[in-house]
């Protein structure tokens, strides 16, 4: 997730400057700012941003980042051919890591479980969202389950 304030404050620049680089580099497609999933198109703009970078080699040179994530990063980026991208997140407590055109909800995980499907299933009724699938790295040959793996 993106915090304006705290990033500003840490590089020592004002927001609007922030904004302005955050801008910069989504325009020469460095990064990738996901919007916050809703049904409100006023809350899916006041609502914060995720951060992504559209190369992951990239990601891996400059920062700490773990398997999981960049497995998510690279998930999200080959989502974002197939049309819009955007992400749930409830105060910490309910999350999904993208969901495509408000049609389709995705748990990315290196390993899929039931359980994940299971409660984002349970999340993407409650959102109104028809379609609910895990994308496992570890491919699972169970229904609900995506493997970015082609055999």
């Amino acid at each position: 997730m993106l915090d304006i304030t705290r990033l500003s404050s840490e590089l020592g620049i004002d927001r609007i400057k922030m904004y302005r680089f955050l801008k910069f580099l989504q325009g020469t497609f460095f990064i990738k700012l996901l919007p916050r999933f809703s049904k409100s198109i006023d809350r899916a703009v006041a609502g914060g941003k995720k951060v992504y970078f559209t190369d992951t080699g990239i990601l891996n040179a400059i920062g700490k980042v773990s398997e999981a994530q960049v497995f998510e990063n690279a998930v999200v980026n080959q989502l974002s051919g197939y049309g819009t991208v955007s992400f749930y997140n409830k105060r910490n407590t309910a999350e999904i890591d993208a969901v495509l055109d408000k049609n389709t909800a995705f748990e990315i995980k290196l390993t899929g479980t039931g359980q994940y499907l299971a409660k984002l299933t349970k999340l993407s009724v409650d959102l109104g969202i028809p379609q609910a699938f895990v994308i496992s790295k570890k491919f699972q040959e169970r229904q609900g389950f995506l493997s970015p793996v082609v055999f």
